[in-house]
């Protein structure tokens, strides 16, 4: 009861005790001492007590065995979801094969091999995760399919995972059966949005488009106004659908840009706050050459300020259409409203900050304020580190621009490369290194036809 009310410390005082009067030493009562350990930030007295009931070399403890098996596909997959506290489903989709910790993948299979039969699906998952990172794709699949026989609600990620693994014959059974899952809950009740939702996406991935519009369209007609959580997801799944659509056509005539403009605008006026609908119409405002069809996209954001709608997105979109049109004064005037309006937006805080450095009289020292506000909250972001190292560098503090750039190397997509090496070339010359600059200068050459032809700042 302590642990199920959260009171760790009264739970291991209490386990402890109990292991301490009682007759026979039961392994499941050391079990909860492990936890009520764990819980409590004891973290070594927890895994020592772990690792005598569920040793890596011998035969402990099912329950042990599993909790073990948890942690280390935890560990292994950088995810949380499988800890010291239980488990939930994991998403398949995130494992990836590794030859980095065969060893440790192999401790997994021996704890798993260990832990007993109880909680099948969760079993399941564990054993999926393996077979992922052995790259047992026919094993992971067919545990995973198991798994969705028990919890039919699984058969979506199912599918996905054998499309993912490029298993065409049993994606298109869990799509099946996904299918009749979602469609028996939606009859039964046509109110479950996130079961329509979850059905159109199968309608999607397997390019029925108007199935998903006919099955979103009557999902949408039965919310009408309403503002529940499971409305807002419907009318989010919505404006996703159009988006897909928008993606799909990979032309930019005239006919092309019209549909996709529609599908855009359709997607705004649906959720006004899906922050995607709108890089989309900035997507399409940096393709279009219309300056007709330009007015007709800045009118549309002005329109949703002036309704009240998505305020602070509408301006933020605003000042990089500006900025695509080289109206800095402007991109900085409504990159300053969405940041007042907004303060938590940190990608406002990125691109004010770049606005900010790069005007004709730069105001550095608030825009390095400005990225360093952005950067506590998501500290790693290579976009806010290339602002940030931008900025260093126009105030030729070059081993902090360095240390930057350098960073963000490895990481960043290859078109964004050339203009990381351009960056490193000019700081390894102020650092007076002159063949580590040129190198770069050739590593910039080289990668720069991939390149975009880009306006907007990278942020």
């Amino acid at each position: 009861a302590a642990i199920a009310d959260a009171e760790f410390e009264v739970a291991q005082t209490y386990y402890e005790r109990a292991i301490q009067l009682g007759n026979k030493r039961e392994p499941e009562d050391d079990l909860h001492l492990a936890l009520a350990k764990f819980r409590t930030g004891d973290v070594d007295a927890a895994q020592a007590i772990l690792d005598r009931i569920a040793p890596d070399n011998g035969l402990g403890y099912p329950k042990a065995h599993r909790l073990k098996a948890m942690q280390l596909v935890a560990a292994l997959t950088q995810s949380d979801r499988f800890n010291a506290g239980g488990a939930d489903e994991i998403d398949p989709l995130t494992v990836a094969p590794s030859t980095v910790n065969q060893s440790a993948w192999e401790t997994v299979r021996l704890h798993l091999t260990r832990s007993g039969l109880e909680q099948p699906v969760e079993l399941g998952d564990l054993w999926t995760a393996y077979y992922l990172a052995a790259g047992k794709t026919s094993d992971a699949i067919a545990r995973q399919m198991e798994v969705s026989h028990l919890e039919p609600q699984r058969w979506v990620v199912t599918a996905r995972l054998c499309a993912s693994l490029n298993d065409q014959r049993q994606r298109k059974i869990a799509c099946d059966r996904a299918e009749t899952y979602l469609t028996a809950k939606i009859t039964d009740n046509p109110f479950d949005h996130l079961a329509r939702i979850d059905l159109a996406r199968v309608f999607v991935d397997n390019q029925r488009w108007e199935d998903a519009d006919a099955l979103v369209g009557e999902g949408l007609g039965l919310v009408g106004a309403d503002t529940t959580p499971p409305a807002l997801a419907l009318r989010r799944a919505a404006s996703e659908l159009l988006l897909i659509r928008f993606d799909s056509i990979n032309g930019n005539s005239d006919g092309d840009l019209e549909k996709k403009h529609t599908l855009v605008a359709k997607a705004i006026e649906l959720d006004s706050n899906h922050l995607r609908a709108y890089g989309k119409l900035l997507e399409l405002y940096q393709a279009s050459g219309s300056p007709e069809d330009r007015e007709r996209m800045i009118r549309m954001l002005e329109q949703q300020i002036a309704q009240g709608n998505s305020i602070a997105i509408a301006h933020f979109a605003l000042g990089t259409a500006k900025w695509i049109d080289g109206g800095h004064d402007e991109a900085v005037w409504h990159t300053e409203r969405a940041i007042q309006l907004q303060p938590s937006m940190t990608d406002v805080a990125n691109n004010l900050a770049w606005l900010l450095a790069h005007g004709q009289s730069p105001d550095l020292q608030r825009a390095l304020a400005m990225i360093e506000t952005a950067l506590a909250k998501r500290p790693g972001d290579c976009r806010y580190l290339d602002t940030r190292g931008t900025i260093l560098m126009k105030l030729q503090r070059w081993n902090d621009a360095l240390a930057d750039f350098e960073s963000i190397l490895p990481l960043v997509p290859p078109k964004a490369r050339p203009g990381v090496h351009q960056n490193l070339a000019e700081i390894y010359a102020a650092v007076d290194k002159p063949e580590i600059a040129r190198l770069h200068r050739d590593e910039a050459a080289r990668t720069k036809t991939l390149s975009d032809n880009g306006t907007a700042p990278l942020r």
